[in-house]
């Protein structure tokens, strides 16, 4: 029984190993430009079909193989795979992602397709990702530092306007209803007044005015 062994092959030369081993044709540039002219056709149409999966598809900056054959896939699940009697695609759009399709799977043209975008995206998409995500992550970083300083502040600011609010005998509330609190605390001003007058009227304070009087008498003799 054959055992299946991995094909160890650099990603950089998978369409040159293609071409050496004639799964595709020298010549395939040529029959995969063609096929991008039908794709192009194709994203030209003005009334593709309002399906939502077909349109997120179609709005991906380069169309592959595979985004083609999903198209295609869709308008099939849609209900619009009936045939005519040749065996046609009676809807339009079907009989050309249909046709692309179909294209694309001529010589294998597919797989050179699908090697050159590995080769694209692995040369310059992923180091471009990869530096976008560095980026990202400094940024993170500082933001996080940024949001625990300012937490910080924000603690520090709390708790310098609970002190406040108790040393003005206020109660704890938000910033908003300050006003309020300041506007009801004015009711306390009669009974700290008299207990103000109550106090200056004591035997301490008599005592205490009377020593400073004498002082006063002392000091000016």
């Amino acid at each position: 029984m054959a055992t299946e062994l991995p094909i160890d092959i650099p990603y950089a030369k998978s369409v040159e190993w293609l071409v050496q081993r004639r799964v595709v044709q020298a010549s395939y540039q040529k029959s995969l430009r063609g096929v991008q002219v039908k794709v192009n056709e194709a994203l030209e149409e003005p009334n593709h079909p309002h399906i939502p999966e077909v349109r997120t598809v179609l709005q991906q900056p380069r169309l592959t193989y595979f985004d083609c054959r999903k198209v295609f896939e869709l308008l099939k699940v849609a209900g619009l795979d009936e045939k005519n009697f040749l065996g046609q695609y009676t809807n339009a759009h079907t009989s050309r992602w249909a046709d692309i399709v179909k294209r694309y799977e001529a010589g294998n043209i597919n797989l050179a397709d699908a090697a050159m975008f590995l080769v694209q995206q692995h040369t310059y998409e992923l180091p471009a990702l990869k530096a976008e995500m560095g980026r990202a992550e400094k940024e993170l970083a500082e933001l996080n530092r940024r949001q625990g300083e300012y937490v910080k502040l924000a603690q520090a600011s709390r708790e310098r306007f609970v002190e406040q609010c108790k040393r003005r005998r206020i109660d704890e509330c938000e910033s908003d209803q300050i006003g309020l609190q300041l506007r009801q605390s004015r009711s306390q001003l009669p009974s700290l007044y008299r207990r103000v007058a109550h106090l200056c009227q004591s035997d301490e304070i008599r005592h205490a005015i009377s020593l400073y009087s004498e002082f006063v008498r002392f000091s000016l003799e």
